[in-house]
Formats: structure tokens, C-alpha cells, sequence
């Protein structure tokens, strides 16, 4: 699912807009608190996707997901790994030796490694969930440019023992 389509906010929204999303769209969903949406007459122009609603469940969980910090980055790099394989975009593989840091966040207690892009922009990949073979598909944050990266298991237990 869409979570950002689902509170009807842009992916670079803030944790402030994501809340008050929630709250607009929790108002619109909740059973209690559910206020009628007038489905189209026969005759109407407007079609059912545009009064249909998400449930209350999906609301909460695209909440849940958005404004936590670590499973919103997870949400992203799955975003952007599903539109490299249906647009097919990646321009170059990299490996371990592209790494210029690895950073720990103490607020969401994970590691990232970074890569300069050549845009002098830079990409941040969360390490702390390695997907299969530590193969990350990342995007610039400048340039929006798509790579693939490559981590070996070394590299991971070399800059990150407690993964």
C-alpha cells in the first residue's frame, strides 16, 4: 500500500503534516466519528475512486509507518526499489569501496552508509535491515539518480558489530 496516498500527503512531508493528515483523515474514517460521503448519482461525472475512502486501519498503519522515523525509511528504500524494477532506472552498481561513511543515528538507533553521487549530492542507505545478499537500490537525495549498491557481509560487521 501507498501510505502517503492513503493521508493524501507528499513523500517529503513532515512529521508535523503527517500528523495533522492523520488526524483529517481519521475524522473522515473512523466509524464514530464517520462523516457521510455522498457516492455519485448515475448522472454524475465524478468517478467511485474519487469519493471512495481508505478504512480506519489503513489510516492508522499509514500513520503508524510514516511517523516512525526507521519504518519510514524502510518504506521509502521499498518505494524506490519497486519504481527502479518497474521503470527499470538504475544507472550504475556500486560497491563497499564507494562507501565514504557509515553514521549511526542515536534516535532511531540505526546505521547508514553513505556514497557521494556525482552530482556531489549524496545517497543514505540503512543498513541496519540488510535486504538478501546486501543488494540496496537507493536514490540520490540532490540529483535523484538511481544506483544499486552492493555491501558485503565484511563490510557490515566491520562497521557495525552489533548488526
Amino acid at each position: 500500500m501507498d501510505w502517503y496516498r492513503i493521508l493524501r500527503v507528499d513523500a517529503t512531508a513532515t512529521q508535523k503534516e503527517i500528523r495533522e493528515a492523520f488526524k483529517t483523515m481519521a475524522l473522515l474514517t473512523h466509524p464514530d466519528k464517520k462523516h457521510d460521503v455522498p457516492s455519485p448519482s448515475p448522472s454524475s461525472s465524478r468517478n467511485q475512486s474519487e469519493v471512495s475512502l481508505p478504512t480506519f486501519v489503513d489510516v492508522r498503519e499509514a500513520a503508524g509507518v510514516l511517523l516512525d522515523p526507521l519504518q519510514r525509511a524502510l518504506f521509502d528504500g521499498q518505494r524506490v526499489h519497486q519504481l527502479v524494477r518497474t521503470e527499470g532506472r538504475i544507472s550504475s552498481s556500486l560497491d563497499d569501496q564507494d562507501i565514504s561513511d557509515i553514521t549511526f543515528d542515536e534516535d532511531s538507533s540505526t546505521f547508514w552508509a553513505v556514497v557521494e553521487c556525482r552530482c556531489g549530492g549524496e545517497y543514505r542507505v540503512l543498513l541496519s535491515h540488510a535486504p538478501k545478499g546486501g543488494r540496496y537500490v537507493c536514490e540520490c537525495e540532490s540529483c535523484s539518480l538511481v544506483v544499486e549498491l552492493t555491501v558485503s557481509d565484511e563490510c557490515m560487521r566491520s562497521a557495525a558489530p552489533a548488526l
